[in-house]
């Protein structure tokens, strides 16, 4: 089997997901930077971060936030340094809208990387509300990289066929398990170029 960095993979542009089991969440966004270490990148982020890298990072915290005195401070901090606040991420419109504001300003982002959509799931947001939100970026973002990571436990099936349909390029990342030692395999489960489906991914 063929194996290619990450970024050799999903360098076709629009809209490629990463589909990942939960307790490899970590693990999966920290070798996507690592692989993505010379570019500039966007990351929106649910959960708190713990990576030291020289990545070019743009930090949108899309951890959820009431709209608050204390959080609109927080916002004008963020904004020094360079972190950008989303006061509620389970308005998809408004999250759609700040993305679109964004992309004007940080013209020279060469990858967008969202982590996670499926933490909307544990804050009530429709599956297929989602989708659509994800159909929208996959449109949007046509001639840009945009990469999705998506928890495989947490989306219906029908979320995933669609998440799968909709994207460029699908990777699965699977545990394997061989005498009590755990890895990660990566692997091509859709790609404009069919050959490559089934190939694992250096990542």
């Amino acid at each position: 089997m063929t194996r290619l960095p990450l970024k050799k993979w999903c360098s076709v542009g629009g809209l490629s997901i990463i589909s990942f089991p939960t307790h490899a969440e970590y693990a999966v966004l920290y070798s996507t930077l690592e692989s993505l270490a010379d570019e500039k990148i966007a990351l929106i982020h649910s959960k708190p971060l713990h990576h030291s890298s020289s990545t070019d990072i743009n930090l949108i915290d899309a951890t959820g936030h009431a709209l608050t005195a204390r959080s609109a401070l927080r916002s004008r901090i963020s904004d020094q340094e360079g972190v950008t606040l989303v006061e509620d991420p389970t308005d998809t419109q408004g999250l759609l809208s700040q993305l679109k504001r964004l992309t004007k300003s940080l013209t020279q982002t060469q990858w967008w990387l969202w982590w996670s959509p499926s933490d909307l799931v544990a804050q009530k947001v429709d599956d297929m509300e989602i989708v659509k939100c994800l159909r929208v970026i996959a449109k949007d973002f046509s001639e840009t990289h945009f990469l999705a990571f998506v928890a495989q436990s947490v989306h219906t099936q029908r979320g995933h066929a669609l998440l799968e349909y909709i994207s460029s390029v699908y990777l699965e990342v699977e545990r394997l398990v061989d005498d009590g030692h755990s890895a990660h395999r990566w692997r091509v489960v859709k790609h404009p170029d069919s050959q490559l489906v089934g190939d694992e991914i250096e990542p």
